[in-house]
């Protein structure tokens, strides 16, 4: 949904609604649909022939993304919630932060009950907050299936309480910054059989909760560590060892990440087939050619890493090539086009490509370059440029090499004119992946006015990562 605030404020809310697709609707952010244009259902400015069908769309809404108070006072989430509950629309996805008033989210709480089955906690600090909030969530809903904390407090009773009571959680996502972080014995004695994610990050994490966390089930699949600077190697690999059918792992943003520890990792997890080794500044080739050579790769994320060479994609061709469908080398100076051609050309199921990097690292979107791609990439269908030197002579060689993409993202993107009308009509179907920040907001603007009814996919910079877009391919 591409309409600001002020544009609801000003228009019909009826016309605005009815000209969203129902598909598009079922994830319609709540956040603007605030109290001042809900009001406008019952009154009437609404055409009274939308009105039904209106409402009817309004039950099918699943998701409400944040139901702090307002910055307006009068516009604020008390008002919000009473009036869903009014309606009786429940929901099953919801974020609570720091300035959700308890009188509002207990009632909402127990309202929504079973249907509630997502909930992201954001932002609350205060342990009695947490403590009354965890309480009701353990009492009243018992069919979630995943939890989000970003920096949050950690009461131990609530918590070890509400995680025994949720078992039925598949996905668990904790950000935790020091000195904020949970206690190893909020898992004491909490069994989750069903729990195959978890995603963790923050320098609050220490090897002996990150091995609790992992301890609580026997079933993980995908397991995510983003900026644990506190996990030692040997941490990291009784980690590994926890988790023996593993297919996706993350390790990225660590301070130092040496050879013996990927290796062991390796060993510790052979089915991982999605592994995300970015950001880490000191990896070598030989640590990425062992997992090369030991793993059946189909994902495999390299971004940022300063000492990778040609010889490391040369020598990766033969190992990765008949398997990997997704790659990702973004701001690598050691890796020049031409290797990334000739290992691209020896992936013939390859859809997935995010490439880029800063001035430094040269003009790596020439036309040359593109044009090779699309050659030997023949099955490409998500193409992510990054780099503060794309320019729109970068986005005209986009639209003429790679007529049949789906899924274009272009990050940060200078002086671009021209080249985005040409990318626009590649297709009415192409998503816009992007990364809602200052940068791209020209650019979304642009692509929004040449065509406002191309999707646009807002991403955020942390989640971007080794398989993070056959997932979104999945779901779309």
């Amino acid at each position: 949904l591409q309409y600001e605030h002020s544009q609801i404020m000003t228009g019909t809310l009826g016309d605005i609604l009815m000209s969203i697709p129902t598909v598009v609707a079922k994830t319609v952010l709540a956040e603007w649909l605030e109290l001042d244009s809900l009001a406008r259902l019952d009154s009437a400015y609404c055409n009274s022939g939308h009105r039904e069908d209106i409402l009817k769309m309004l039950k099918s809404l699943r998701h409400i993304f944040d139901v702090a108070e307002s910055t307006n006072p009068a516009v604020g989430s008390t008002e919000l919630l009473k009036w869903l509950m009014k309606k009786g629309l429940k929901v099953s996805n919801a974020k609570f932060s720091t300035d959700t008033p308890f009188e509002v989210f207990h009632p909402f709480i127990k309202y929504s009950g079973l249907c509630l089955q997502s909930v992201e906690l954001f932002g609350i600090v205060c342990d009695e907050a947490m403590y009354h909030l965890t309480s009701i969530l353990a009492e009243c809903c018992p069919n979630l299936i995943s939890i989000n904390a970003l920096c949050c407090a950690f009461p131990p009773h609530s918590w070890n309480d509400a995680l025994k009571k949720c078992t039925k959680l598949t996905r668990l996502m904790f950000d935790c910054m020091a000195p904020v972080a949970p206690d190893a014995s909020i898992f004491s004695g909490v069994s989750l059989p069903h729990l195959q994610t978890i995603a963790l990050s923050g320098d609050g994490l220490t090897d002996d909760i990150t091995l609790a966390i992992v301890k609580t089930s026997p079933n993980i699949r995908t397991l995510s560590l983003v900026g644990t600077t506190n996990l030692s190697d040997l941490g990291i690999v009784a980690i590994a060892t926890q988790c023996p059918n593993l297919r996706a792992f993350g390790l990225t943003n660590v301070v130092l990440l040496h050879q013996g520890t990927v290796e062991a990792v390796v060993e510790a997890c052979p089915h991982i087939v999605h592994l995300n080794l970015g950001y880490n500044t000191c990896l070598s080739d030989d640590a990425v050619l062992y997992a090369a050579r030991h793993l059946k790769l189909q994902s495999l994320c390299l971004d940022d890493s300063m000492l990778l060479t040609n010889d490391l994609l040369l020598d990766m061709r033969e190992l990765v090539g008949p398997t990997l469908t997704t790659l990702y080398l973004n701001n690598c100076p050691g890796l020049e086009p031409y290797s990334i051609v000739d290992l691209v050309r020896s992936c013939p199921l390859l859809h997935t490509l995010s490439i880029g990097g800063e001035d430094e690292c040269g003009d790596i979107f020439r036309s040359c370059f593109l044009q090779a791609l699309s050659i030997y990439a023949p099955a490409l269908t998500t193409l992510l440029l990054d780099g503060d030197n794309l320019r729109d002579r970068h986005l005209i060689s986009v639209a003429e090499y790679f007529p049949k993409l789906q899924h274009f993202g272009a990050l940060s993107p200078r002086n671009i004119k021209k080249g985005i009308s040409l990318v626009v009509e590649c297709g009415a179907g192409l998503q816009l992946l992007t990364v809602k920040n200052q940068k791209d907001q020209r650019f979304r603007d642009l692509w929004l006015l040449m065509n406002p009814k191309l999707r646009i996919c807002d991403l955020d910079s942390s989640d971007i990562g080794f398989h993070h877009f056959d997932v979104l391919t999945a779901e779309v």
